[in-house]
C-alpha cells in the first residue's frame, strides 16, 4: 500500500512562485531516503515537469515552478504527480491537487518495486509431445502479466512464421501455415521476456515435440459407368460399349476390356464381324458316270385257252387254278432265258 503522509498545507505568498515539498523516507516508513532519490512533480494539466532529488540524508526535496529557469507557475486546480524513485525498484506515486501562491508539503515512503523474475507454467503441445496435429497452435503461459511485445520478441519455433495472441497471462502463437509432416520442432522463449515490472526471465525456456505422420494416401476410386435409361421408362439397360452382350461393369469388375470385342468371348457375333469375311472356294462338278439302263423285255401275250362251261357237277376254281400256274411257269421261263 502507498503510504503518503501530509503533514500540511503552508500558504505564502512568494509572487507566482509555487513550491513543493517535503521528506522521502525508506520502506520502514521512518528511515529518510538517503540522498540521490529522484523526486519529479509534474502538472497534469500542463504537461510541464520539475525534477529534484532527496538532500542533506535527511531525505528532504523541494521543487519550485516559476523560479528562473524552471516552468511557469502553478494554477489552482491543476492536478500534480509527484514520483520518487531510488533507482533500485523502490518507488512511490501520488498525486494532488495544486493551490495558487502556495507551498504544497508531501512526504513519501518508498516501496520495494516488484523484483521477481517472471517463469513458464505451462507450455502447450507439452515438451516431449509425438503425433501432434501439423495444423496445432503453440501457447506458452505465464506466472504474471508481461510486456507482451517483448515476450512476442522472445519466442521462437524454428524457422516459422505466424500471429500471436493473448489471453490473460498466455500468449499463443499460430502458425502461417501447417506444420511439416513427421518432424521434430524446438520452441524457445529467451530471456528477453519481461514482465511489466522490466524483470526478466531468468533463463531461456526451451521445449520440443513431434508432429505426426503423414497418413496415407487415399485410393481413387474406379468411376462406375452410367447406364444407358432405356427410351419412354424408369429402367435401363446396362451400357455394353463393344456390342459384345457383357455390360461394361461386368467387364471391369472381371478385369476384360470393355472396348474390345473380342474380350472376352472371341466367337461372338460382335467379334466376328470386326474379322474379314472368308471367300468361300467352288467345290468343282463330279463328273456322272455312265449307268446302264435296263430295259425289260415285253411281256408276251398268251391267248388263253378257251375253257368249257363248267358243268354244274364239277367242283368250282380248277381251271382257274390251272390257267394261274401256267402263267407263273411262263414267266419263270421268260426270266431264266434273260439270265
Amino acid at each position: 500500500m502507498v503510504f503518503v503522509a501530509l503533514f500540511g498545507m503552508i500558504v505564502s505568498v512568494q509572487g507566482a512562485l509555487v513550491t513543493v515539498q517535503g521528506t522521502v523516507y525508506d520502506t520502514d516508513g521512518v528511515t529518510p531516503a538517503p540522498d540521490g532519490v529522484s523526486v519529479t512533480i509534474t502538472d497534469l494539466d500542463t504537461g510541464d515537469s520539475v525534477s529534484t532529488t532527496t538532500l542533506y540524508n535527511l531525505g528532504f526535496y523541494s521543487a519550485v515552478f516559476g523560479w528562473p529557469g524552471t516552468p511557469s507557475d502553478i494554477s489552482a486546480g491543476d492536478q500534480l504527480r509527484i514520483v520518487a524513485d531510488d533507482g533500485a525498484g523502490k518507488t512511490n506515486t501520488t498525486t494532488v491537487t495544486a493551490t495558487e501562491d502556495s507551498i504544497q508539503v508531501f512526504d513519501l515512503t518508498l516501496e520495494a518495486g516488484d523484483e521477481t523474475s517472471p517463469t513458464i507454467t505451462g507450455v502447450s503441445p507439452e515438451n516431449g509431445t509425438t503425433d501432434v496435429s501439423v495444423g496445432t497452435a503453440i501457447s506458452v503461459t505465464f506466472s504474471e502479466a508481461m510486456n507482451e511485445a517483448s515476450a512476442e520478441a522472445a519466442f521462437s519455433v524454428d524457422s516459422v512464421a505466424g500471429t500471436f495472441g493473448w489471453a490473460g497471462n498466455t500468449m499463443t502463437f499460430t502458425p502461417d501455415a501447417n506444420l511439416a509432416y513427421d518432424t521434430t520442432y524446438t520452441a524457445t522463449v529467451s530471456t528477453a521476456a519481461e514482465d511489466l515490472a522490466g524483470n526478466n526471465l531468468a533463463d531461456d525456456y526451451t521445449w520440443e515435440f513431434t508432429t505426426e505422420q503423414e497418413p496415407e494416401p487415399t485410393p481413387t476410386p474406379t468411376p462406375t459407368p452410367t447406364p444407358t435409361p432405356k427410351k419412354g421408362g424408369g429402367s435401363y439397360t446396362p451400357l455394353d460399349s463393344d456390342v459384345d452382350g457383357y455390360s461394361d461393369i461386368d467387364e471391369i469388375l472381371a478385369g476384360t476390356d470393355e472396348n474390345d470385342p473380342c474380350d472376352p468371348d472371341s466367337k461372338c457375333a460382335a467379334c466376328l464381324a470386326t474379322k474379314p469375311a472368308a471367300t468361300p472356294t467352288a467345290k468343282p462338278t463330279a463328273t456322272p458316270k455312265p449307268t446302264s439302263t435296263w430295259t425289260p423285255a415285253p411281256t408276251p401275250v398268251t391267248t388263253p385257252t378257251p375253257t368249257e362251261e363248267p358243268t354244274p357237277t364239277e367242283e368250282p376254281g380248277f381251271e382257274a387254278i390251272f390257267a394261274i400256274a401256267g402263267l407263273l411257269a411262263i414267266a419263270y421261263l421268260v426270266l431264266r432265258r434273260k439270265k
